[in-house]
C-alpha cells in the first residue's frame, strides 16, 4: 500500500510528472544515437562563462567534446558540442510555449558565437533548435 500511495503521488506530482517524461525521451534518442553522441539534462556554458537555464533534453557529442564537469545531478557541457536541445512540456499551451521561447532566447546568446564559428570553419555542420 505504501508503494502505491508513493507512485500514486509521484506520478501526479507536477515535477514528477516531468522529470518522469523528460527521462523517457532521453531514453527514446538513446536508443538510436550512435556511440559518439550522448543525452540528457544538461546547463550548456558557452566560451565566455555564461552558462544557461538547465535544458529538459540536450543531444551532444561527447567524443570531441566531453562534458566540463558533473556537480550532483547537474551536467555542464560546452556549448560547441551541442547539437540539439528540447524543452519537454506534458501541454502545449501559450504558458508552457512563452517558457520554452524565453529559455531559447537565452540560451541563443550563448550559442550565437558558436553557430557563427561553425558556419565558417564547416558549412555542412549545422546546430538545431528544436522545442
Amino acid at each position: 500500500n505504501e508503494m502505491m500511495w508513493q507512485m500514486d503521488t509521484e506520478l501526479s506530482h507536477p515535477v514528477a510528472q516531468g522529470d518522469n517524461t523528460e527521462t523517457a525521451w532521453i531514453k527514446f534518442f538513446e536508443r538510436f544515437l550512435p556511440s559518439r553522441y550522448s543525452c540528457g539534462r544538461a546547463f550548456v556554458v558557452d566560451s565566455k562563462g555564461g552558462v544557461s537555464d538547465q535544458i529538459d533534453v540536450v543531444i551532444y557529442d561527447k567524443h570531441f567534446s566531453p562534458v566540463f564537469f558533473e556537480l550532483g545531478s547537474n551536467t555542464y557541457i560546452p556549448a560547441e558540442s551541442v547539437y540539439a536541445i528540447f524543452e519537454v512540456k506534458p501541454k502545449l499551451n501559450k504558458k508552457n510555449f512563452k517558457y520554452a521561447q524565453k529559455k531559447l532566447v537565452l540560451l541563443d546568446a550563448l550559442l550565437e558565437q558558436v553557430l557563427q564559428f561553425s558556419v565558417m570553419a564547416n558549412r555542412n555542420q549545422v546546430v538545431n533548435y528544436l522545442i
